[in-house]
C-alpha cells in the first residue's frame, strides 16, 4: 500500500471472506518524517523534506492459537507499507478471477481521421479509441484505464464517452489519477479507472471510448480496457460490481460460495 497524499490516510481491511485466522504477520513501513526542505534538497529538486524512517513490527500467535489482522491501519503522508501474513491453514483454489487487458485497435481524431499516438490534446476535440472483439460475459467487470500527461493548471479530467454516450462527471474522480498536481510547473502523468457495465461496453462488435478536454495542452497517452471475468462462481469477490452477493460458507462442505448471484454493474 502507498499513500501518495500529503495527509494521513486510513485503510480499512475488508476481505470477501472476512479476516482469516493467522499464525502471524509482519508490517514493514517506509515513511518520511516531515521537516522543512533544506537548501541541498531544493538544489536536487526534492519537493518533500524529511528524514526516511524504516520500521518493522511482527505479531506472532501463541502455540496452537491464532490472531487476526487489525481492522484498520493508518498510513502517514507519502508512506509505503507492506504487510506479510502467514495463514493458519492453507487456502484452496475454489474459484478464480481471470484478468485481461485489451489495447486499442485504432485511434481517430474528432474529424474521424486516423490520429497520431499519443494524441495531442486540443480544446473540445474528441479523441476516439476503438477496441475490437472484447470478451463479453455477464459475470464480469470492465475497468477503462485512461492515461494522460497534462500541464499544471489545466483541467484535471476529461469528458468520457462510451459508445457515444457521455458518462456522468461524478462517475469517476480526478483524485484517482494521482500525479503530484501541487508540485512543480511541468507536466504530470495520471491514470483514471472508469468502471463500466461490460455488457453495455461490448454491445457493439467494436467498442468505442472517446475523451475530450475543455482546454488544450498535454497528451492523451493511452486508453486500455481491463476486464475481470469470474470463474467457478467467484463473482462475489469482484469488489467493483454493484450489489454483489456476499461470499458465504456452504452448509455441507464448509467451503465458501457466493450467494446470491451479483447484479451486473450499471
Amino acid at each position: 500500500m502507498q499513500n501518495l497524499a500529503d495527509i494521513e490516510a486510513e485503510v480499512k481491511f475488508e476481505f470477501p471472506y472476512g479476516r482469516e485466522q493467522l499464525r502471524g504477520f509482519e508490517v514493514r513501513r517506509l515513511r518520511i518524517d516531515k521537516k522543512r526542505v533544506t537548501a541541498e534538497e531544493k538544489r536536487q529538486n526534492i519537493v518533500v523534506g524529511g528524514d526516511v524512517n524504516w520500521t518493522i513490527t511482527t505479531e506472532k500467535a501463541e502455540q496452537g492459537a491464532s490472531i487476526k489482522l487489525p481492522q484498520t491501519i493508518t498510513l502517514d503522508r507519502f508512506e509505503m507499507t507492506v504487510i506479510e501474513v502467514e495463514f493458519k491453514t492453507g487456502s484452496r483454489d475454489l474459484r478464480k478471477v481471470q484478468r485481461s487487458r485489451h489495447y486499442t485497435s485504432s485511434v481517430r481524431d474528432s474529424e474521424n481521421e486516423k490520429a497520431d499516438f499519443p494524441a495531442g490534446i486540443l480544446r473540445d476535440r474528441k479523441v476516439h479509441y476503438f477496441f475490437r472483439d472484447l470478451p463479453s460475459t455477464r459475470g464480469g467487470v470492465a475497468a477503462i484505464r485512461i492515461s494522460h500527461s497534462r500541464p499544471f493548471g489545466t483541467a484535471e479530467k476529461p469528458d468520457v464517452y462510451i459508445n457515444d454516450v457521455r458518462l456522468s462527471p461524478e462517475s469517476f474522480s480526478a483524485d484517482v489519477a494521482g500525479g503530484y498536481k501541487e508540485f512543480g510547473d511541468g507536466d504530470y502523468f495520471g491514470t483514471f479507472l472508469v468502471y463500466y457495465n461490460l455488457e453495455k461496453l461490448t454491445s457493439r462488435k467494436t467498442a468505442k471510448v472517446s475523451v475530450s478536454y475543455p482546454d488544450g495542452g498535454g497528451w492523451s497517452t493511452s486508453v486500455v480496457v481491463e476486464i475481470d471475468q469470474c470463474k467457478g462462481s467467484s463473482c462475489c469477490v469482484l469488489a467493483n460490481r454493484k450489489n454483489r452477493g456476499p461470499c458465504k460458507p456452504s452448509d455441507d462442505s464448509g467451503f465458501l460460495r457466493p450467494e446470491p448471484t451479483p447484479i451486473p454493474l450499471e
